[in-house]
């Protein structure tokens, strides 16, 4: 057997937990790229969406981190499905200006429902049913403020 291929974990507790892990370090990074983004925006607008995200995003660190540690499982470093999304919120780093503000709150817009689906793919993956259940209260969460960011897309659109 190969050293270096990822094996996934064949216990549902350890699943869980790597299932949890991803969620939690795309919000890490998301949670890093609003303060950014709000800290470099001049909009009133998208000021106020991008704390909501960064309250969100810490809300879902706060209630899952327990559940990793109760499952005594340590962060892994595997293929997550959140690949894509991480690495978006680094490229989106460098969109950031008032003078492409439609662009930009379109693609966000679009990021963030790709982000809410693979949330809900995640949770569907989750074994233990008080877990998913917790998971799809914080889909719900998340669900609000991709529906702020498409109203602010609306609005965006006919300016």
């Amino acid at each position: 057997m190969d050293p270096f291929v990822y094996v996934p974990p064949q216990d549902p507790t350890q699943t869980d937990a790597m299932i949890v892990n991803e969620i939690i370090a795309v919000c890490h990074d998301g949670l890093a790229f609003y303060q950014h983004a709000q800290e470099h925006v001049e909009d009133y607008n998208l000021k106020r969406i991008f704390s909501g995200m960064i309250e969100i995003r810490r809300e879902i660190i706060e209630k899952l981190e327990p559940e990793v540690i109760a499952r005594e499982v340590s962060p892994v470093e595997s293929e997550s499905i959140f690949n894509k999304v991480r690495q978006w919120y680094v490229d989106a780093k460098d969109m950031l200006s008032d003078d492409n503000a439609n662009v930009f709150i379109d693609e966000l817009e679009q990021h963030e429902q790709a982000t809410l689906n693979r949330l809900k793919e995640a949770m569907k993956r989750i074994e233990d049913e008080r877990l998913a259940k917790k998971i799809s209260h914080i889909a719900a969460s998340v669900q609000m403020t991709h529906d702020k960011m498409a109203a602010l897309k609306e609005q965006y659109k006919n300016n």
